[in-house]
């Protein structure tokens, strides 16, 4: 049982990530134009 939990929380923590990710690569890449070559590729791996 807690390896299951422990296993919903960490899919529920990488959702939330990515979705965080994302909205701080949209943010970035409206702030910093220049930037967005060198920050995106190390976001998505």
């Amino acid at each position: 049982l807690v390896k299951c939990r422990v296993n919903v929380g960490l899919k529920v923590l990488a959702q939330n990530f990515k979705r965080f990710a994302r909205y701080m690569l949209e943010r970035a890449k409206k702030a910093i134009p220049k930037m967005e070559g060198g920050s995106v590729p190390i976001l998505v791996q």
